[in-house]
């Protein structure tokens, strides 16, 4: 179930039985925005989950995406820690032994957090500064981690420094994918 808050999954990309989903209950629409990593932590109590260690599909964040204001106001970090505390405390993850992950997952969602903090400069560095005390205050241990400081240091550039890297490195990304279609990999 750590492994829900360690690899990012688009709702749309998942292929799953819909005894699964029933086995699950009913959505609990109090996790709102994340429902989907309900879904998934829940299908992840009822069984194996397969995953698939190669890139399948593009997801694009942008200026106008639905998560943009929670990434800058630090609310998506908030809710998925909440998440953790909540999913590892249901007795099914309980009874299968799940709370020895649970310090696991908070580093995943702390180590998701710093990388997309960047785009919380949009707000200025009064902002950036703040997420990022919250969420080291949070786990403290992210820090512990040389990519946490290199992400650090990326969103303390300029703003269009940070917009000039992103494009290269949205160039650079898309390559690999145009290679793999060219040899029918994808």
């Amino acid at each position: 179930m750590a492994d829900v808050f360690r690899h990012g999954f688009c709702f749309t990309t998942m292929l799953m039985r819909t005894a699964a989903i029933r086995a699950g209950g009913p959505f609990d629409e109090s996790w709102r925005e994340i429902t989907d990593l309900w879904l998934f932590c829940r299908l992840s109590l009822a069984g194996d989950v397969g995953y698939i260690d190669r890139r399948l599909v593009d997801y694009r964040v942008h200026d106008t995406s639905i998560s943009i204001p929670m990434y800058r106001a630090n609310s998506l970090f908030r809710r998925q820690m909440q998440a953790v505390g909540e999913c590892f405390a249901w007795p099914e993850a309980v009874a299968l032994g799940a709370a020895a992950w649970r310090s696991r997952a908070e580093r995943e969602v702390a180590r998701n957090a710093i990388e997309i903090l960047h785009v919380s400069r949009a707000d200025g560095y009064g902002r950036y500064l703040s997420n990022l005390a919250e969420i080291v205050r949070a786990v403290p241990g992210v820090l512990l981690r040389p990519a946490s400081w290199a992400r650090i240091a990326f969103g303390l550039l300029p703003l269009p420094a940070i917009r000039a890297l992103a494009r290269l490195r949205g160039r650079r990304s898309a390559v690999p994918a145009a290679n793999q279609a060219r040899q029918g990999t994808t």
